[in-house]
């Protein structure tokens, strides 16, 4: 499997000292400069409870990555939807998704909040055991696609669903399994694996992709976007790949597993992503990069661009 695209996974976090304000002028300027690169999409993770991010929830910086760019698609990785309402998180996504055509990605997590913020997050609600928990998460995942699926009108339900039903984001359901392509029909969404997140299955699970694939063209009439998640970094230098091994070996800043992560020089990093296109049936890479300052970080999406002819690749969408 050859790679046609790269996109960028943005944690919100730099491991130098930078203000929650600098990070997130930071990720606008990265994302600024991937869209000129010829990189294919940029997300913001949505995660709660951490003083080292420059942002918890993802929704403005978006926005604001979106109005910064002229190609690139932008989104969230993902929305933690079970606290969420459904119509809003539709409703919010189309109006970006018309402002900005074809350019929105949304991302469903069934992740949670760390426990001080779950607390908040569900002090007008009521407590729900594991397995209400996941259905809950199913059914409004299922519900926010219907509703950015549906028309302006529903005469049957008379309900007023705005924008309309054009230019409608991508959405995504972010999987840590092969088990994942499955749900991933059922929700009718394109799919995000993960291999970098602790606990991933690492298992390529190409019988399950395939028939996702098959399964979803017959019902929907055309093909999902399909990707893998992993971290690394693409450096010139060996000093730079062992000052991030040694960082990530004294740190555990980034919740990952760090053995499944991809470090090295410019020849080694288009090796190995490539085997990794291969081995599991993508051709696209989503790229989680853990550089320890913005020159580390910049130098690896230059690299990247370059040895995958980005720019060649994807001067038109």
């Amino acid at each position: 499997m050859i790679i046609k695209k790269i996109g960028v996974l943005d944690f919100g976090i730099r491991p130098t000292c930078l203000s929650r304000n600098e990070i997130c002028i930071s990720a606008i300027q990265e994302a600024t400069l991937v869209d000129k690169l010829g990189f294919s999409r940029v997300w913001y993770a949505e995660h709660y409870g951490s003083k080292l991010r420059g942002w918890a929830s993802a929704d403005m910086i978006v926005a604001l990555a979106a109005a910064y760019t002229s190609n690139i698609n932008v989104g969230i990785a993902g929305s933690l939807i079970r606290y969420y309402q459904p119509l809003k998180v539709a409703m919010d996504y189309k109006l970006l998704s018309r402002i900005f055509p074809n350019r929105i990605d949304l991302g469903f997590s069934k992740s949670s909040a760390s426990a001080n913020f779950d607390s908040v997050f569900n002090r007008f609600g009521s407590d729900h055991n594991e397995i209400e928990t996941s259905l809950l998460i199913k059914e409004k995942i299922e519900l926010s696609v219907d509703l950015i699926n549906k028309v302006d009108f529903d005469t049957q339900e008379d309900l007023l669903i705005f924008p309309s039903v054009e230019n409608k984001p991508f959405v995504w359901n972010l999987v840590s399994s092969s088990k994942g392509y499955e749900q991933s029909l059922n929700f009718g969404t394109n799919c995000c694996r993960t291999l970098l997140h602790l606990g991933a299955e690492l298992d390529p699970g190409l019988n399950e992709l395939e028939n996702y694939k098959g399964k979803f063209f017959k019902k929907f009439g055309f093909y999902p976007l399909v990707n893998i998640a992993i971290a690394g970094s693409c450096q010139n230098r060996k000093s730079d790949v062992s000052q991030i091994l040694e960082y990530l070996k004294s740190t555990s800043f980034y919740s990952i597993n760090y053995d499944s992560t991809i470090l090295g020089s410019p020849k080694e990093v288009h090796h190995q992503l490539s085997v990794i296109a291969e081995k599991y049936g993508v051709d696209e890479i989503i790229f989680l990069e853990l550089g320890i300052d913005d020159k580390q970080r910049r130098q690896s999406f230059r690299n990247l661009s370059r040895i995958f002819e980005l720019n060649n690749i994807n001067t038109s969408k």
